[in-house]
């Protein structure tokens, strides 16, 4: 349920999840590509709001006969049987982003089955390449931009860590 509530992105919210100040901005894409991630805002990776970190997924699709790939409509199934016995609003929350998304189910969601091949945590520190929209001039008011994730190697951080700053915040709130 936690983690329904703290689903934001949908809402266009600048971070795609936040849990009290730990801020989550994820970015999936093909394993076969490379680590170039976009931002659609210069507010998404300033961290005045909290700490942020980049959830960087690296996906494959898969043949039908794998049993690790998953369509999207069985992923969305499998969130459903794990929320089942949440209260409504978690329910509530987790259909309305479905909706905002534009998701209703359909055949075409069984067509491709995906894996998660790898998954990077990145720390936006003060030293991390990227636009902060407190820093910016006030007369510029829409950027985009892309960040090679490939040249942040430095600033990786282990998934562990990633928990327990969210943890740690939950406990001291």
């Amino acid at each position: 349920g936690d983690v329904i509530t703290a689903w934001r992105g949908p809402f266009k919210g600048e971070q795609d999840f936040i849990i009290n100040k730990i801020l989550i901005e994820v970015k999936s894409q093909l394993s076969d590509k490379d680590s170039v991630v976009n931002f659609s805002s210069a507010a998404q990776l300033d961290t005045v709001s909290g700490t942020i970190f980049i959830s960087n997924n690296k996906i494959s699709t898969v043949s039908d006969d794998n049993p690790e790939g998953m369509s999207l409509n069985k992923i969305i199934k499998e969130v459903n049987s794990k929320i089942k016995n949440e209260p409504d609003t978690i329910i509530d929350t987790f259909e309305a982003g479905l909706l905002e998304l534009g998701y209703q189910e359909s055949d075409q969601y069984e067509i491709n089955k995906f894996c998660l091949q790898k998954k990077d945590y990145y720390e936006v520190e003060k030293n991390f390449p990227c636009l902060r929209g407190s820093e910016l001039p006030p007369e510029i008011s829409k950027v985009s931009y892309s960040i090679n994730l490939d040249s942040c190697s430095d600033f990786k951080v282990e998934e562990d860590k990633v928990f327990k700053e969210m943890m740690n915040e939950k406990l001291w709130r």
